[in-house]
């Protein structure tokens, strides 16, 4: 505001001398304001990007709900780092952009980030793993910079139980983790279910009870058809069956208003010839009509080709059909025809 006062009196004072309405004993006095004025302008151009203050700034440029962009830009144009930032520099620069999160504003600023973030080396690494979870640009440079020497580092940070860096930490934990960390992360696998890709080698005796355990506990997380398609394929066929029975009974009633969910589950239950599943989609099949893939899915387990000729083979054998292991479909068998 007060850069926009000197300009304005500069400007009257300017009109003045040329519209020549001063005599020859005040021209000396307005050049010499005038000078005066432009001095001021150089100055708080130098000065102008260390003086924006985020808050008054954005809250005073306010459109329609939402922050101009070219603002936002300008904005993110005073916080660039020097070539060779300090940690303390680079500490203060996270900070504001972090409280970026806090507004509303168009367009994208995730390449400026990237590009600030990029004149970083492996030195800032325990710099920028605190704000992990809050820019959505520091998880790849992290994933950079990061080595395998940076276990005990990584570890020590998943082990304060910080949720909101816990899953982008453990996305990077998994390309750098070995055998000897497998206690620690089988520990910690229930909280972080993004974590199972990364024990591909533990023996199945040691993973399928947690994963049964949670799966039977909390049936709607992050890389759930990912645990139930683990624990199916590492079952043996009573114990599958066993846990099939619970998981459909606890699945139904934490469901009972969400169909459309339970279409999800039942579909990939369908390759085990889980029966009450099968009943399930053959009763509620509206509910893929818009869904082409799905419904085509699901009739890829039935003689049937369309929903029409599914409903009248369901109607007619509906008590008599079973599944039949050697080709992987639900049918009527000969003997019941």
């Amino acid at each position: 505001m007060y850069k926009s006062i000197t300009l304005a009196s500069l400007a009257a004072v300017s009109m003045l001398l040329a519209a020549g309405c001063t005599n020859p004993q005040t021209n000396a006095a307005l050049n010499n304001r005038i000078n005066e004025l432009e001095a001021e302008i150089k100055q708080l151009k130098a000065s102008d990007q260390g003086m924006i203050n985020l808050r008054e700034f954005f809250d005073t440029y306010y459109q329609n709900g939402q922050i101009s962009e070219s603002l936002v830009y300008r904005y993110m144009k005073s916080l660039e780092l020097p070539a060779d930032p300090t940690p303390e520099q680079v500490k203060d620069y996270l900070q504001k952009i972090s409280k970026l999160n806090n507004y509303n504003y168009r367009g994208s600023i995730q390449g400026e980030i990237t590009e600030q973030l990029g004149k970083l080396d492996h030195s800032y690494l325990e710099v920028l793993i605190p704000y992990i979870g809050q820019i959505n640009s520091i998880q790849n440079t992290v994933r950079k910079l990061v080595t395998k020497e940076d276990r005990p580092l990584i570890l020590k940070y998943l082990k304060g139980g910080d949720q909101q860096m816990s899953y982008q930490l453990v996305e990077i934990y998994k390309g750098i983790a070995d055998a000897s960390d497998r206690e620690f992360l089988l520990e910690i696998l229930p909280k972080n279910p993004n974590l199972l890709s990364a024990l591909s080698d533990c023996p199945p005796e040691m993973l399928l009870p947690i994963v049964t355990a949670k799966l039977l506990n909390d049936n709607n997380f992050n890389n759930r058809d990912q645990w139930l398609s683990y624990a199916l394929k590492n079952l043996d066929d009573e114990a599958r069956t066993e846990f099939l029975k619970k998981y459909w009974r606890g699945l139904r009633e934490t469901n009972r208003s969400d169909r459309s969910n339970m279409t999800y589950v039942a579909l990939q239950l369908l390759p085990y010839g889980f029966k009450p599943a099968f009943t399930f989609m053959a009763m509620n099949l509206q509910l893929l009509r818009n869904d082409n893939y799905r419904m085509n899915q699901f009739l890829s387990f039935t003689p049937s080709s369309s929903e029409g000729e599914f409903k009248q083979w369901y109607d007619a054998n509906a008590d008599d059909i079973v599944f039949d292991d050697d080709i992987g479909i639900f049918i009527v068998p000969k003997s019941k025809k």
